[in-house]
């Protein structure tokens, strides 16, 4: 079965309320991008952004799939998987799953996920990366239904809007807690595997003041420093921020003997 890529937004701009061409927006959840397939006769397959299946990972959602669509014809959906804490994505708990080759039971109920695809690529064998972001959200709205009257399953299809303000946006996004948002052109179409200007991702950046406690790794690598942070109490809560990737400790250093800017 042919894996597909997913599409990618740009970092950039977004545009204003005096855009010709229509704007719809989505919030930028806090989680790893996923796409599914289900249906068709075949067994349901997870695979990442890098085009790594990781079925085995989140079994609950390969299950979720198949009661939901598995008699149907090929369903490809894109998305995101999360965990979610207290109603909010929580990266630090999905890391806890990432890179879990087999997920056991007694993890699945500890550390549940959920799945939040926000765009559908086939649909019942027909490919439906030539029609619009809106027609391709009609027929998610479709499986939406389906998940619904099914109940209780690990999949939730996240709210999109229409032609609202860039502004307006933002601030529903920064009021929920949210990574960001995204503004996707309406009448875009689906090309995987490519960055394109009409996905267009904004990312809400906040600063805090923290301490460096230690870090995780070996003597002459860091892999994750780990963080603490003063609560509203007064009372230190650690944490701990994983780096992109692992630093040399041979490196040029900044003070305080963190890697320098710009270094690899």
């Amino acid at each position: 079965m042919r894996l597909i890529a997913p599409m990618l937004a740009t970092a950039g701009t977004l545009p204003d309320d005096t855009a010709e061409r229509p704007w719809s927006f989505e919030m930028k959840y806090d989680g790893c991008r996923m796409l599914a397939s289900v249906g068709g006769g075949r067994e349901p397959v997870l695979w990442t952004r890098a085009m790594n299946v990781v079925t085995p990972s989140y079994p609950e959602i390969a299950e979720a799939l198949t009661a939901a669509f598995g008699g149907r014809g090929r369903i490809v959906l894109d998305g995101e998987v999360v965990v979610l804490d207290h109603g909010k994505p929580s990266f630090g708990l999905l890391q806890r799953r990432m890179g879990v080759a087999h997920a056991t039971k007694p993890l699945q109920r500890r550390i549940p996920v959920t799945f939040l695809p926000f765009d559908v690529l086939v649909l019942d064998d027909l490919d439906l990366m030539s029609a619009s972001y809106l027609e391709r959200r009609a027929g998610l709205a479709e499986l939406d239904s389906v998940i619904q009257d099914v109940g209780g399953l690990p999949i939730t299809v996240p709210p999109y809007w229409e032609n609202q303000s860039s502004k307006i946006m933002l601030n529903a996004a920064n009021s929920a807690g949210m990574e960001g948002i995204l503004a996707k052109r309406s009448t875009s179409i689906y090309l995987p595997g490519q960055r394109s200007r009409s996905w267009v991702k904004h990312a809400i950046r906040t600063r805090s003041s923290v301490l460096v406690i230690g870090f995780v790794g070996s003597s002459r690598s860091v892999a994750a420093l780990v963080l603490g942070a003063y609560d509203a109490e007064g009372r230190l809560v650690p944490g701990r921020f994983c780096l992109q990737r692992t630093h040399s400790l041979d490196a040029p250093t900044a003070p305080g003997g963190l890697p320098a800017a710009g270094t690899p």
